[in-house]
C-alpha cells in the first residue's frame, strides 16, 4: 500500500499529477492510486480530478518531518532529548507518549503524528484530529516534585504555550482556566496533562498540545465549540512553518519545565492575568460536586481559580471543572 506521507509529497510538487505519471512513480496500477486518491480524500483532505489532467491538492501541505523539526529546537533542548518519534497516523500521542519508558531527570521524549484517530481532550472530551493540518504533540518528562505541586502545571503550561504562540505572531491570544488557550475568542489550542505516578514521590508526566493551524482548510469539520486556527487568523502566507511551531513548543514545554523543577517560575500570575479571558467578569464554576457564581478574581498561586460572590471567596480547582462566561 502506497503510504499517505509519499502520495501527498508527489502531490504537493505538482499543480497537477495524471494518475499514469503517479502509477509509473510508485510501480503500481492507476486503479492503486486511485485508490489510494480516495483514503486520503476520507481523511477530509480536499484533492481534485480532471478529466486530462489528473489529480491535484486543493490546499498544498507541510508534512512535519522530524530532522526538521530539530533543526529547529534551541540548543539546551536539543540536548536534552531522549526520544522525538514522528508517526503517520496514532490512536493518541498521548497514549503512546504514557507507554514510553520515562527519560532520565532532565530529559524529554517527545510523540508527534499527523493523524490521531482518538485523540483526547479535558473531561474525556474527544479532540478533532484531520491529517497534517494541525500539531498532536505529546511529551514525556520525568517529574522530580512530587504530584502535590503538580496542579499548578496545568494553567503554567498552558500560559507558556500561548506565549508561544504570541511570540510567533498569533495575534489577539487568551487563555481560559485551566488549560485552553483562545484567539479572537474562539479556541485555537489546549493541553491534557497526566501523571502516572505515587502522590508523594515523583511521577512520570505526560504533555499532550494540540494546536490548530489550518483546520479551516478541511471542510466538513464539526465541533460542539466555536474554534478558530492559524489559517484563518494569519492568513495562507503567515510564514510559520508547522517544523517551526512544533519545536517551538517542544522548547516551550522542556524550559517551562525545568523552570518548575527548580521554583524560577517567575511572576507567571500577573502574566496570566494580563491575558485571563474572564478576569473580572461575571463567570459561573461548574463540575459534578459543585456549582458557583461570581467575579472571576484570576488565578492563585497553587493553580487554583478564584471567583468571589456575595456568599464569599470560591476556588475551584484544577480537575474536572468547567468555566464559562455568564451572558
Amino acid at each position: 500500500m502506497i503510504e499517505n506521507r509519499a502520495l501527498l509529497a508527489a502531490l504537493n510538487k505538482h499543480e497537477f499529477c495524471s494518475g499514469e505519471v503517479l502509477a509509473s512513480q510508485f510501480s503500481v496500477t492507476r486503479a492503486t492510486i486511485h485508490n489510494a486518491i480516495k483514503r486520503l480524500q476520507s481523511l477530509g483532505l480536499i484533492i481534485e480530478s480532471v478529466s486530462g489532467k489528473g489529480y491535484c491538492l486543493k490546499n498544498k501541505l507541510e508534512l512535519l518531518d522530524s530532522d526538521a523539526v530539530r533543526s529547529y529546537l534551541n540548543k539546551d533542548c536539543y540536548g536534552a532529548q531522549d526520544q522525538l518519534l514522528l508517526f503517520d497516523q496514532l490512536s493518541s500521542t498521548n497514549q503512546l507518549a504514557g507507554e514510553l519508558a520515562a527519560p532520565n531527570n532532565g530529559r524529554w521524549s517527545a510523540v508527534l503524528s499527523e493523524l490521531q484517530t482518538a485523540g483526547r481532550g479535558r473531561r474525556g472530551r474527544s479532540w478533532i484530529s484531520p491529517y497534517a493540518a494541525n500539531i498532536y504533540l505529546s511529551m514525556v518528562w520525568n517529574l522530580s516534585r512530587s504530584l502535590i505541586h503538580a496542579a499548578v502545571l496545568s494553567p503554567f503550561l498552558a500560559l507558556r504555550v500561548a506565549q508561544c504562540l504570541q511570540r510567533l505572531g498569533v495575534p489577539n491570544i487568551k487563555v481560559k482556566w485551566p488549560n485552553d488557550i483562545y484567539c479572537n475568542g474562539k479556541k485555537i489550542s489546549g493541553l491534557l496533562l497526566e501523571c502516572f505516578g505515587e502522590l508523594s514521590d515523583s511521577c512520570t508526566l505526560v504533555v499532550g498540545v494540540g494546536v490548530n493551524v489550518s483546520m479551516s482548510a478541511y471542510q466538513s469539520i464539526k465541533i460542539d465549540q466555536e474554534w478558530t486556527d492559524i489559517l484563518a487568523v494569519m492568513g495562507a502566507d503567515n510564514g510559520l512553518s508547522r517544523n517551526q511551531l512544533a519545536a517551538e513548543l517542544i522548547n516551550t514545554l522542556f524550559i517551562s519545565l525545568v523552570e518548575f523543577e527548580s521554583e524560577q517560575m517567575g511572576d507567571w500570575q500577573a502574566q496570566w492575568q494580563a491575558i485571563d479571558a474572564f478576569y473580572g467578569q461575571a463567570v459561573r464554576v461548574e463540575d459534578a460536586q459543585q456549582s458557583f457564581s461570581g467575579t472571576a478574581e484570576g488565578i492563585c498561586a497553587d493553580g487554583a481559580y478564584k471567583v468571589s460572590s456575595q456568599d464569599g471567596e470560591h476556588r475551584a480547582l484544577t480537575g474536572d471543572m468547567s468555566l464559562r462566561r455568564m451572558l
